[in-house]
């Protein structure tokens, strides 16, 4: 489910949206201890979660990137 809506929020260019799907994906390969995967997946979103300079979301985004 995840990858289909992240798909269409992309096709979309609805930012904010895929930001979330992403660090929600980020947070399922976590839980499901794939911490590599996880680090990978935050890492390639990192850069789109600067531009928004969304403090909850960069939060988000750091104690998950340091948690796995």
């Amino acid at each position: 489910m995840i990858e289909r809506l992240l798909k269409e929020s992309r096709a979309s260019d609805y930012k904010i949206g895929t930001i979330n799907l992403v660090l929600l994906k980020g947070v399922n390969l976590y839980n499901s201890g794939k911490f590599d995967q996880a680090l990978k997946v935050i890492n390639e979103i990192e850069p789109e979660v600067h531009k928004t300079n969304n403090s909850a979301k960069l939060s988000r985004l750091y104690a998950l990137k340091a948690n796995s």
